[in-house]
């Protein structure tokens, strides 16, 4: 064998071990980094069973709140269904009593006035007063809508004195004011009435007459009583008022007339 075969041969052993060597190194190095790796840690039995048997007993404390919840509303709604069951029927006797009774919707009136009345008469430039006491009839129609009452009247009035016929006639419009509601159960109303109308008047003395008309209005307070049923109604007012009126004859008279009247009568109502 030749000298550079053999160099060849111990330079091929010599890189074979240097090889073999490193691979060797670094083997070891890899088995040392897996060594110095902590190992996981799995989680002990015991820790897992804790946390599910809290979760359930929450749940089991939800659960019964819940079900002290449904129980306390079912007591509150036995108990407002029995204070109902309680106060349906009074309600519905006091509704039915109040259906029972007569509307009040309209009314047809007759009063007797008793008046007192002071006259001015005035004719040519002179005048003369005088005073008196008379009575007249009244009738009327009357809309009733509650606190207010609305309608129209007519009044007559006849006087004979001294040989002297005097018929006085009047319309009237009238207003009134409740101070209590007029319907079904209400059996003592109070009232304000205002009237205004057209006032004529008509005298005979022997073979002379004559006829003035003109304008008036009156104010006054009174009630309405309903003693018996809800069909008459006593009704009692006292009222103030004046008229005046004149001719258009020649000469001309004039006449103004101051009065208090005191009414009493009976409502028809429907």
């Amino acid at each position: 064998m030749s000298l550079g075969k053999v160099a060849v041969v111990m330079w091929s052993l010599l890189l074979f071990s240097s090889f073999s060597w490193a691979q060797d190194q670094n083997a070891e190095a890899q088995l040392q980094q897996i060594e110095q790796q902590p190992l996981p840690q799995q989680p002990e039995p015991n820790s897992q069973s804790n946390v599910l048997n809290e979760k359930v007993h929450d749940l089991q404390t939800q659960i019964d709140s819940l079900k002290k919840d449904l129980q306390n509303s079912k007591i509150e709604n036995r108990q407002d269904k029995v204070t109902d069951q309680k106060e349906i029927p009074v309600q519905n006797e006091e509704e039915n009593s109040l259906m029972n009774l007569r509307k009040r919707s309209h009314a047809l009136s007759w009063q007797y006035i008793a008046i007192s009345s002071e006259s001015t008469a005035t004719e040519n430039g002179s005048s003369s007063s005088w005073n008196s006491s008379s009575g007249a009839l009244n009738f009327g129609y009357m809309r009733n809508l509650g606190m207010y009452e609305f309608g129209v009247s007519l009044t007559s009035q006849y006087l004979n004195s001294e040989n002297i016929e005097t018929t006085s006639t009047a319309l009237w419009v009238i207003g009134e004011l409740n101070f209590i509601e007029n319907k079904p159960g209400a059996d003592f109303i109070p009232y304000m009435s205002g009237q205004v109308g057209l006032v004529g008047m008509k005298t005979e003395a022997g073979s002379s007459d004559y006829e003035i008309s003109g304008t008036g209005a009156a104010i006054g307070v009174g009630f309405k009583w309903i003693p018996f049923s809800e069909i008459f109604a006593l009704d009692l007012s006292l009222k103030v008022g004046s008229a005046k009126m004149d001719n258009i004859a020649t000469p001309k008279l004039e006449l103004e007339v101051r009065r208090a009247e005191l009414s009493v009568g009976w409502r028809l109502y429907f």
